[in-house]
């Protein structure tokens, strides 16, 4: 930590700031404990998976803004594409995403530990979580900033131009 120039958040996903499905995820954790001791046991048999199919994240990323122009920037096609955990459960090890989704819903560490400039780019209207409590929470970080750009689900996928001159130009100022 002492070595870090700054940190980046890009989207925090704060348990004390969850909303919607990743809200109602919180009540699952019991069974997704159950699931991957049960996942881990199969894998252990040598019942599992043998191919995952590749997942080329650039090429998505490419697709989809393609898709949102030709919808006249209709953004809500990035949420049937990145947030349907279906879909991403195909690309990844069951066990492995259970324990993903079991950390996302993890209390954070505290924030106001980071020593660390930080800079937090949110949006305000993502349906995961509460971007009002999200700045209440990262404004515990000592020496932080937040930008706050609009995009519906994944700011780097909708608005990277955006993404990439908020972060360009806070590493200048530091």
């Amino acid at each position: 930590p002492g070595k870090t120039a700054g940190l980046v958040l890009v989207e925090p996903m704060l348990q004390p700031a969850l909303a919607g499905t990743m809200k109602r995820l919180q009540l699952l954790k019991p069974l997704f404990h159950l699931a991957i001791w049960l996942i881990r046991l199969l894998n252990s048999l040598g019942l599992y998976r043998r191919r995952l199919p590749s997942l080329d994240l650039r090429r998505l990323d490419k697709d989809t803004r393609a898709a949102i122009a030709a919808a006249g920037g209709d953004t809500r096609l990035i949420v049937s594409r990145y947030s349907a955990p279906w879909y991403d459960i195909l690309y990844l090890p069951s066990a492995n995403y259970l324990q993903f989704l079991l950390e996302v819903v993890r209390p954070p560490p505290p924030l106001a530990a980071i020593t660390a400039p930080t800079l937090t780019l949110i949006s305000l209207a993502t349906g995961f979580s509460d971007p009002e409590i999200t700045r209440r929470l990262v404004g515990a970080i000592p020496h932080s900033e937040i930008v706050v750009i609009e995009s519906r689900h994944w700011m780097l996928t909708e608005k990277p131009e955006e993404a990439r001159r908020a972060i360009e130009r806070w590493f200048a100022d530091l």
